[in-house]
Parts: C-alpha cells; sequence; structure tokens
C-alpha cells in the first residue's frame, strides 16, 4: 500500500486554512482518484484522513466522500474488464512460456491458480463482493476442474462446470481428449443442474491478434460430437471456416460482459443464451454452496496455496509423467470430474462501508 500518498493527501488537509480544509480534502482525493484506486488503497485509508475536518462537518462530509469514492472504485473495478485482462494476461504469459530460450512450461493448474489469486486481489482492492472464489476442502480433488456460476436478474443461478485446457506448442488441445473426462464433466454438469463447458488457455502465433481468446470456452457436448477420437487445434475452434461462419469458441468474459455477450454470434455463445433462458438450468442460492465443502480464496490464502502447489508439484513431476499427472486428482487417483475451485459472480455489487 502506497502510504506516502495518503501522508500527502492528509499534509495538503492539514495545512489548509481552517476554512479550506473540506474543500482541500475534496480537491485531493479527485486529483489522486484514479492512483487511489489502482495502488489497492481502500477507502477506510482515506478517509481516516477526514477526521482532521470541523467536527461538525465530519460526517456529512464523510457521506460524501462514501458516495464519491464508490463511483471511483465501480468505474475502476468493472469484473468485465477484468476478466478480459485477464485473458489477455494468459495469452502472454503461454507466449512468454513457449518464445523463452529454456521452453518454460505454463500448466493448467498453475494457470488456474494465477487466475483465482488475481480474482481475490480484484475483490480485495474494489472493496466489494461481485466475484467471489473458493477452494475445495476435499483433498481429492482435480486442479483442473472449476465451477462458475453467474448470478441473474431474478436472483438465480446458472452453473458451468468447466475442465480446463491448454494449448500446446503443436497448436493442438494434446489432452482433449483424455480418457473419460468429456463424459465425467457432462454427466456431473446433468447431476448438478449445470451445462458444461471447456476453459481453454491459449497462445498461437499464427494468430497474433487473438488475445481476447487467451481464456476461451467450449461447449463440451460439440467437443464430444466433433473431437471424440482426435486433438483439435485453435484454429478448429477459434477461427471461421468455411464450414462455421462464427467461430465455435467464445471467450471466458463474455459470460460476465452482457455487451459481449449479445453480440457475440459464436457457437458455443448460441448455446449458452439457450441456457439463460432454460428453467432447468436455474440454482437457488443453497445449490451453490455446499455447507462445510468449500473454504473462500482470500488474497493471502490464495498466495500461500499457490508457493506450496508448485513445490508439491515440482516433487511429483519427478516421479511421474506429466499427461497422467495433469489428470489426476491430489490424491494420485483418476478420480473424474472433481473441482477443485468455486467462482461465484453475483449480480449485484455489495459495496462494503468501511468506515470504523
Amino acid at each position: 500500500m502506497d502510504m506516502k500518498l495518503i501522508t500527502n493527501i492528509e499534509s495538503a488537509v492539514n495545512t489548509a486554512s481552517s476554512g479550506d480544509k473540506i474543500a482541500t480534502f475534496h480537491q485531493q482525493i479527485l486529483l489522486h482518484a484514479k492512483e487511489l484506486s489502482s495502488t489497492g488503497i481502500k477507502a477506510r485509508d482515506f478517509f481516516n484522513i477526514a477526521t482532521t475536518l470541523d467536527k461538525p462537518a465530519y460526517h456529512t462530509e464523510y457521506n460524501k466522500m462514501m458516495a464519491l469514492s464508490n463511483k471511483i472504485l465501480i468505474e475502476d473495478c468493472n469484473l468485465c474488464t477484468k476478466m478480459t485482462d485477464l485473458s489477455h494476461d494468459t495469452w502472454y504469459r503461454l507466449k512468454f512460456t513457449r518464445t523463452n530460450a529454456s521452453q518454460l512450461k505454463l500448466f493448467e493448474t498453475t494457470i488456474t491458480q494465477n487466475l483465482l489469486f488475481e480474482l481475490a486481489k480484484f475483490s480485495e482492492h474494489c472493496t466489494f463482493k461481485q466475484v467471489k472464489a473458493f477452494e475445495a476442502i476435499n483433498e481429492r480433488v482435480n486442479g483442473n476442474d472449476i465451477e462458475f456460476f453467474v448470478q441473474q436478474p431474478n436472483g438465480k443461478y446458472l452453473f458451468f462446470p468447466m475442465q480446463a485446457k491448454v494449448l500446446y506448442p503443436s497448436n493442438k488441445y494434446e489432452q482433449i481428449p483424455y480418457k473419460n473426462q468429456n463424459t465425467d464433466l457432462i454427466n456431473y454438469a446433468s447431476k448438478k443442474k449445470g451445462y458444461p463447458l471447456y476453459l481453454l488457455y491459449n497462445y498461437s502465433p499464427q494468430h497474433t491478434s487473438y488475445q481476447h481468446y487467451g481464456c476461451s470456452i467450449v461447449d463440451a457436448h460439440y467437443m464430444k460430437s466433433i473431437f471424440n477420437s482426435i486433438n483439435p487445434t485453435f484454429d478448429d475452434l477459434h477461427v471461421h471456416s468455411s464450414k462455421y461462419i462464427y467461430p465455435v469458441a467464445s471467450t471466458w468474459q463474455s459470460l460476465i460482459c452482457d455487451s459481449i455477450f449479445s453480440k457475440n454470434n459464436s457457437y458455443t455463445n448460441k448455446i449458452i443464451k439457450k441456457v439463460y433462458n432454460n428453467e432447468k438450468y436455474s440454482l437457488n442460492q443453497d445449490e451453490v454452496m455446499e455447507e462445510g465443502e468449500w473454504k473462500e480464496v482470500t488474497l493471502a490464502t490464495s498466495a500461500k496455496r499457490a508457493d506450496e502447489d508448485v513445490m508439491t508439484r515440482i516433487e511429483i513431476i519427478k516421479k511421474k509423467e506429466d499427461s497422467d499427472f495433469l489428470n489426476q486428482g491430489e490424491s494420485g487417483f483418476d478420480i473424474g470430474f472433481a473441482p477443485k475451485y468455486k467462482i461465484i459472480v453475483s449480480n449485484e455489487i455489495d459495496i462494503v462501508d468501511t468506515h470504523e
């Protein structure tokens, strides 16, 4: 946290004449609004400066600045923008590993952990909980498997079980298909009233303008029907072809961004639009969170777990083939679809009053 910025604002308020303190406070907050938000400084940090104002005016000024702070944070903390940025970031992370002379490897589990960490940081920085991330308590889970929930305007949730797969340097998804994974994913979705998707992590040097597809989603039913015995390529799913006017895949941010969702004509997005209008896929709050089976991922816990998991993975990879390890639970057994992570997106932004 940049406390020097807070100190400078406080100093400006303190050195102002008595009658100018409130105006100076307003000017300083407006002047540094973007910086205050982008550096992770929360409302409470600069609201405390208001204690230097005239006491009778304090509560009025607090309310004014609370409203201003919320406006600043909402403008800067746009989940649609964040997920788009993460998609681009995934693309460039993979590009870095693939173009590095030592050919570094970046696995699905590591990318997923990075996404969870960034969403936890986003949630904490923005002081409201539009998105929450959880980790399964059960040890027999698969780090490639994710539950993704999106709240609808009616308050109910749509559920998308996702299995993460990375695009290999061969430009193929070499772990699709793999054993019974697709069937397990589809069966799990059917049992839980969800719709199954693949979450793909991409970088394709042949398509330099496709960064928005760094994280993409594809209908699992389509994958089973078309690619049940051969590996799909990036082009098969993301590039226009003579067979399909529009791409098969959609960006993962289209699940959140209304402006993208409404205009996206990909095969997967058309399927998801049908899901949105089908009552059988709507879940209540108590169906979303099984009590006692999940713990929320916070900024501190996600950073700690990422370090631990990387060290554990290094030891395990010494003993196992990558292809086997990637498709086994942390216990080392083939356990079908067993989600390690849960992401819940709410359509209502719960702004936290940080006044203490």
